[in-house]
């Protein structure tokens, strides 16, 4: 069996400060339908930076990156507007 390393974690941006962590496929990170009301909410009609945190993973370990980036951000002060602590399927 094949395990595609097709999956990255990525952070979206505003003004320099970190407000949105997520894992994705192909240009989920560049795409900016399909959000939260909370990440609408903080970005409008904003594009965010997008800045790829972690790269060529498996979708477990995307997940498992997703929840420390989210966890480290959070202990460091981030208000981020993820509805999850991350972890868990979501849009790729």
């Amino acid at each position: 069996m094949k395990i595609n390393h097709d999956c990255y974690v990525y952070g979206h941006y505003l003004d320099g400060e970190l407000k949105y962590v997520g894992k994705g496929r192909k240009n989920r990170a560049w795409t900016f339908l399909q959000r939260s009301k909370g990440w609408n909410a903080i970005f409008k009609d904003l594009k965010p930076e997008v800045r790829i945190l972690h790269a060529n993973l498996d979708e477990l370990k995307a997940f498992e990156k997703e929840s420390e980036e989210i966890a480290k951000a959070l202990r460091n002060g981030c208000k981020l507007v993820n509805v999850a602590s991350g972890g868990v399927s979501g849009w790729d």
